[in-house]
């Protein structure tokens, strides 16, 4: 007859992650074929993050593993988050309130077991082990993105569940500007970046959690900075600055950094372009100047190269050639086509480091 400690010695040598053990009681083990005497011990890992924990059954006169049966159960934690947000291009304003939106790629934790992103239609999905109470938060941060408000807490929550909920979030119920300038930081700048992944893969420098400042002191302005995107509060007359072709133009600045470009009017024209082939729509900056103000800048202009005027008035030689090329295209393709020919054109042409803007640029074009 095998003793508690041979029985003992039995399952500590078949897992080594097992630390923690209860006192071998002796039982009648019921398992398939004839009743047989054995040793019943519970068999613990230390570790929370990756829990084991069996009733092990051990063959009192063979010493032979009769049975390890799991005491595990998982319980995964389900949920949604959304959030009000600015829809469309315009700015938020009266003419164009927050509305409720799906969060892709919200940030969704257990303290200390496990973390997750929303998919596409808000939906999360926490892998859980146990069927007690645990801690769900959420922040407005992605792998791509970190929203931080520039005038007070960033926006999270911090609930406990039951598994398997579900738990819904819902960020800035009772639409606010200060709030709704952060749900459009995670929502605009999660799509920019994945609309240039989705052009190329492989493209430089992208793949960071970006910080996206909002609310910042001042007003009427936007700007990109040592890899962090900037959006001044409303003010004056003038919107919050944190929505849709904002975020992408100060987005589209990135692209041309990380590709070790020169910014300048390039830069700036490139920024709109990026908004552009990103929207469709050949307006940046919709009401920049308040409700009814029209675009900040268009892509539809006149401005033509050689042009020494302010930096972003130069930028529209670039945005007015692509757009330009763009109805050429879609004349000849169709939308659909037209888009999949210029975006990567658009996209690789800045790979190429033009200095400034200059004639060359159509060469790098016509070549790609």
């Amino acid at each position: 007859l095998l003793t508690e400690e041979m029985a003992l010695e039995k399952v500590a040598k078949l897992n080594a992650r097992l630390k923690l053990f209860t006192s071998p009681s002796l039982t009648i083990h019921g398992g398939e074929g004839s009743p047989r005497l054995a040793w019943q011990v519970e068999a613990k890992s230390p570790s929370l993050s990756q829990p084991e924990n069996f009733k092990v059954f051990v063959d009192a006169l063979t010493g032979e593993v009769l049975e390890w049966r799991d005491q595990v159960h998982y319980v995964d934690v389900t949920g949604s988050v959304k959030g009000f947000a600015t829809p469309g291009l315009a700015p938020d304003q009266a003419n164009n309130p927050a509305v409720l939106t799906n969060l892709f790629g919200a940030r969704t934790t257990i303290a200390g077991v496990s973390t997750t992103h929303t998919n596409s239609a808000g939906n999360f999905t926490l892998s859980n082990p146990g069927s007690g109470a645990v801690t769900v938060g959420s922040t407005l941060e992605g792998q791509w993105v970190k929203v931080n408000n520039s005038s007070g807490t960033a926006m999270a929550f911090s609930n406990l569940v039951t598994p398997p909920g579900p738990v819904n979030f819902v960020y800035n119920p009772t639409p606010a500007v200060q709030q709704t300038s952060q749900v459009n930081g995670l929502i605009h700048t999660t799509i920019v970046h994945d609309f240039v992944k989705s052009i190329s893969a492989t493209y430089p420098g992208v793949d960071i959690q970006m910080p996206c400042n909002v609310n910042v002191a001042g007003q009427a302005n936007a700007y990109y900075s040592g890899n962090t995107i900037n959006f001044y509060n409303a003010g004056g007359g003038y919107p919050n600055m944190c929505y849709s072709t904002v975020v992408y133009h100060e987005y589209g600045h990135h692209i041309v950094a990380v590709a070790g470009t020169q910014q300048g009017g390039y830069g700036e024209g490139m920024g709109d372009v990026t908004s552009i082939l990103l929207t469709g729509s050949n307006q940046l900056g919709l009401d920049f100047a308040g409700q009814g103000a029209g675009p900040l800048r268009n892509a539809i202009n006149t401005i033509s190269y050689p042009c020494s005027l302010p930096i972003h008035t130069q930028g529209q030689i670039m945005s007015g050639s692509f757009w330009n090329a763009l109805q050429a295209l879609i004349a000849s393709e169709g939308s659909v086509n037209a888009m999949s020919i210029l975006r990567p054109l658009w996209l690789n042409s800045i790979l190429l480091n033009p200095p400034y803007i200059s004639r060359a640029i159509t060469v790098d074009v016509l070549t790609l």
